[in-house]
């Protein structure tokens, strides 16, 4: 745990001095920025054993927050704990009243109350299905939502280790709100499982998310009148839901009880410096990624002693990982491997590794950080879920005097302990965004052409793991035109049309130069898709089975009159008889309506300027 006396002192002497380097907390590398930037006025460290009453109100309700949340919030110690230096959330599954979890709901209205500047905590947080944590903010006006603004600074939902920052407010159209359609809502993959800081910069013009080192999302307050609530001062929210609209209902009861352990929750005030907030945060100080630097690409083998069989494409740069298409797992991990060998590393430094692993099918992947004689430096086994992007991360740190290789290697093939796919079960693995790196980054997604690896029957310069021989096959140094994955049932081909056919009302023709992330919902013939990761230039029609566009919707379009009549397919029609909840859709005459607030009888298309639908496709 960090030395909270010693950050508090740094604070009060922080307009003396100037502070830069490394702070380590919890084994985990930590930047501090410019001392002068910003001043402490505001934290609670949560020393001691006892809640601050002081700072906190603590909600007991069980409507489910807006959300249809399967939990009731409880001023329980078995809910809430502060000690060993931070505050415990807990969710137990337990029966109160009529819900069937309890968990905690902390809010700061009317004790503690923040104005523009840097709002921040530090946190580990559960990741299983039906897990909601959040950390957020909303207006100290008074007003009732959307009137008073929201600021999420942190939701997580399920297993999907992605963070997601949002903000919300009033539309035009009175008791309304509006998502910030600026990439407010994109997330950040992580392992959320770990410490991170998680926060905000706020000034008059925008807000900027970040983690860690890393900003990923920013909105503007000065293009909408209606964004007035996102700078007035706000309170502080942390909760942790089990269940709801967004993450479903579908709740994995054995990682039950679960924990938001929260480390720190702080406020600082900007110092006028004559720049506005994060524009003089640098964003490559000391950094050196090895990845990078490598003059070569991942080499992959596939081993038939193994009885794996398939292919192994490498992307150009390296960093932009590999692609691997398996006909047959086999029955040992190394049956089928890919490595990035010889790093040039510094003896005795500490690394971050980071990739992000999707997989087609659940499925266990061994990542080692290798020395010579196949030592181990670092080593993770890693639990893939079908078609989630899995972000890894971790700390690795060199021994001092070593002076060997230092070499990558994800091993993929079947045989593991406690996995269930047959060994001549396919498979299609991407490992992209792969950095091994030291100081500070805002490391891009890269997106590279594929170079097929081939001619199995070539010696490279990787060694396989095998106690059997094994063919290797390894990558070519030239960037040579990519190899068609003869085994895949489709190809993609180019558009020659850049935007989509017949509209969808309520939802944009796909752009073919438009960025997509995920979630973001185009129509195309008639058709609403949504995203399923980022894309930009991606057909929805000529994507192929692993594109990244999924069909949600399906408006038939009436020639004779442009009207859509037809009933969109996977959504329930209205049904005047049915009580629809908060975030329930539904279809009619061909369009996709969400309810507000609790609703019944309401038709989407009479319901006047105050009614409870909201279009959405």
């Amino acid at each position: 745990m960090r030395n909270k006396v010693a950050m508090r002192v740094l604070a009060a002497i922080s307009t003396l001095a100037m502070v830069f380097g490394t702070v380590f907390a919890g084994g985990e590398p930590m930047k501090a920025e410019a001392a002068e930037q910003y001043e402490l006025v505001w934290s609670d460290e949560f020393d001691g054993n006892t809640l601050n009453r002081n700072n906190w109100n603590v909600e007991v309700n069980g409507y489910g927050g807006w959300n249809n949340e399967l939990q009731y919030y409880l001023d329980s110690p078995n809910n809430i704990v502060v000690n060993n230096g931070t505050l415990k959330i807990i969710a137990r599954k337990e029966r109160y009243q009529d819900k069937d979890y309890t968990s905690a709901r902390l809010n700061s209205q009317n004790k503690v109350s923040l104005g523009l500047g840097k709002i921040e905590a530090r946190m580990k947080l559960p990741s299983f299905m039906g897990a909601w944590p959040a950390f957020w903010l909303m207006g100290s006006n008074g007003q009732q939502w959307p009137n008073c603004g929201e600021i999420d600074i942190l939701e997580t939902i399920n297993n999907e280790n992605i963070v997601y920052g949002s903000a919300h407010w009033p539309s035009s159209t009175p008791g309304k709100a509006n998502d910030s359609a600026s990439g407010g809502t994109y997330g950040r993959y992580i392992d959320i499982t770990q410490w991170h800081t998680y926060g905000i910069e706020r000034d008059a013009d925008k807000i900027v998310w970040y983690i860690d080192d890393y900003k990923y999302s920013t909105v503007s307050l000065t293009d909408n009148a209606n964004k007035a609530p996102l700078t007035i001062d706000q309170y502080i929210l942390l909760n942790l839901a089990i269940g709801g609209n967004w993450p479903g209902f579908n709740i994995d009861d054995s990682a039950i009880p679960a924990t938001m352990e929260v480390d720190y929750v702080r406020y600082y005030k900007r110092i006028d410096t004559g720049s506005t907030p994060g524009s003089d945060i640098p964003s490559n100080v000391g950094y050196k990624d090895l990845v990078a630097e490598s003059a070569s690409t991942f080499s992959g083998a596939v081993g038939s002693w193994a009885g794996s069989a398939g292919t192994i494409s490498a992307k150009n740069p390296a960093t932009a990982g590999f692609v691997a298409d398996l006909t047959a797992i086999g029955n040992d991990m190394w049956g089928a491997q890919a490595s990035l060998v010889n790093l040039n590393y510094t003896p005795g430094q500490t690394y971050t590794f980071r990739s992000t692993l999707t997989s087609s099918v659940d499925k266990k992947v061994f990542v080692k950080i290798e020395g010579d004689d196949h030592a181990e430096i670092a080593v993770d086994t890693l639990n893939l879920k079908a078609n989630q992007p899995y972000a890894y991360e971790r700390s690795v740190t060199i021994p001092s005097g070593y002076n060997g290789a230092v070499s990558l290697f994800y091993a993929f093939g079947g045989g593991f302990d406690g996995e269930y796919n047959s060994a001549g079960s396919g498979l299609r693995l991407e490992v992209k965004n792969v950095y091994f790196f030291t100081g500070k980054t805002d490391a891009p997604e890269t997106e590279s052409p594929e170079t097929e690896i081939p001619d199995p029957d070539d010696q490279g310069t990787g060694t396989p793991h095998t106690d059997e021989p094994a063919t290797e096959v390894p990558d070519t140094d030239k960037p040579d035109t990519e190899v068609p994955h003869t085994d895949e049932p489709s190809t993609e081909t180019p558009d020659t049309d850049v935007h989509g056919g017949d509209e969808v009302a309520g939802v944009d023709k796909w752009n073919a130069n438009a960025v997509y992330t995920k979630g973001s919902r185009v129509s195309y013939n008639g058709k609403v898709y949504e995203a399923s990761w980022w894309t930009q230039g991606t057909n929805p029609e000529q994507q192929g089975v692993w594109g990244p566009w999924k069909l949600v919707g399906n408006a038939v379009v009436d020639n004779d009159n442009g009207q859509q009549t037809s009933p969109v397919v996977g959504v329930p029609a209205w049904d005047p008889s049915k009580v629809y909840y908060g975030g329930e859709k539904v279809s009619y005459n061909g369009k996709v309506y969400k309810a507000n607030w609790w609703t019944q009888g309401t038709n989407p298309e009479q319901q006047g300027a105050w009614g409870p639908w909201s279009l959405v496709g």
